[in-house]
């Protein structure tokens, strides 16, 4: 089976297996350093006393995180080509996506006009058709009414029944008409193309935000923990000196969800 970084390589130009490969040889003394350190930090006791704490704090800040920066540092030296040469892809791709999304925005924009238009348009024909078509049916029942009134031979039943006739199509074509006019905006702007394209239109839910702290409490349910907390730690960023001073004070507070505390930790230096 291949593995994730041969299969990543594969689907995208890039032999990922011999890029890690090359990186352990050429950073083969940070490599291993990196595994002394993490096997050093293995053996560090679970308690600490003031010779061991001291140790374990030069430890961090002497050998532990400058090595993290070490490799942060490699990371970005041996990154970089590959950055440049996305963010030129992208600029190629973004470039022309944009125009092009801009032209099709300002033709769909046009198109929903006229289909907007059409749809109204014909909304008006059926319900003018239903109209017509309601008066034609009082018409006709009006005659059948002046007709069985005034009946007195056979002839005049012979009369009525054609009228009631009549009445009855009069009725169907009412019907016809009002359901029509009731048609939906996405039958009455249908159009196709001769080359089998097609336009309508469709009822869609869009909104605006009126309220942003309403709009939060609709839709955090949906939001991510990391995506709520990142929103906490810019909050705590904005407001952190007024939030520390009101701890300090009365102690931890829920606000909106949210319990705020003081809780200390150690700097390393």
């Amino acid at each position: 089976m291949a593995t994730a970084a041969a299969q990543m390589g594969h689907n995208s130009g890039i032999d990922a297996e011999s890029v890690i490969g090359r990186l352990d040889q050429d950073y083969g003394d940070v490599l291993t350093r990196a595994r002394d350190l993490v096997e050093a930090a293995g053996r560090v006791p679970a308690e600490l006393d003031d010779l061991t704490h001291a140790k374990a704090v030069d430890f961090v800040a002497k050998q532990i995180r400058p090595h993290i920066k070490r490799v942060a540092d490699i990371h970005k030296a041996e990154k970089q080509p590959y950055l440049d040469g996305g963010r030129a892809v992208d600029t190629w791709k973004n470039g022309l996506t944009a125009d092009l999304e801009g032209a099709m925005k300002s033709v769909v924009r046009k198109i929903e006009d006229r289909d907007r238009k059409k749809a109204a348009e014909e909304r008006a024909r059926r319900e003018e058709e239903a109209r017509l078509a309601r008066e034609e049916a009082a018409r006709v029942a009006a005659e059948l009414a002046a007709r069985e009134a005034a009946m007195k031979t056979d002839d005049d039943l012979s009369a009525v029944l054609q009228e009631e006739a009549k009445t009855l199509q009069a009725q169907a074509a009412v019907q016809a008409a009002e359901k029509a006019a009731a048609a939906s905006s996405a039958d009455l702007a249908r159009t196709r193309t001769s080359t089998g394209s097609m336009s309508t239109l469709r009822t869609e839910v869009a909104f605006r935000v009126v309220d942003k702290v309403g709009a939060l409490g609709l839709v955090g349910a949906l939001l991510d923990d990391e995506a709520v907390a990142r929103a906490i730690r810019m909050h705590i960023k904005i407001n952190g000196q007024s939030l520390k001073k009101s701890l300090e004070k009365d102690g931890p507070t829920t606000v909106s969800g949210v319990e705020f505390f003081l809780e200390e930790r150690s700097m390393i230096r």
